[in-house]
């Protein structure tokens, strides 16, 4: 398994951006649905090649592996979680 290999340039500005959407639209969780991800990243107006990114991060491991099964992709929820944390716990 490896990340994805579309990633956005500015990870913590993504997840950032997804999750103040997020929050706004459905208060603060530990998790959110992957619809409701996806939302939160399109309605910022980010393309769907970056979406995997924050599902690594705003989901479970089960609902983004539920995601990748469906769509025939194969991504490392670990790993891209561990390339967001270390991106944000940078500078």
């Amino acid at each position: 398994m490896s990340t994805c290999h579309l990633a956005p340039a500015d990870k913590r500005k993504f997840i950032s951006d997804v999750g103040e959407e997020l929050v706004r639209a459905h208060g603060k969780k530990k998790y959110y649905r992957p619809k409701q991800v996806e939302r939160a990243a399109r309605d910022r107006r980010y393309p769907v090649d970056f979406h995997c990114w924050a599902y690594s991060f705003y989901t479970t491991p089960e609902d983004f592996q539920a995601v990748h099964d469906a769509s025939g992709e194969v991504c490392d929820y670990v790993a891209m979680k561990a390339e967001v944390l270390g991106d944000l716990s940078s500078s």
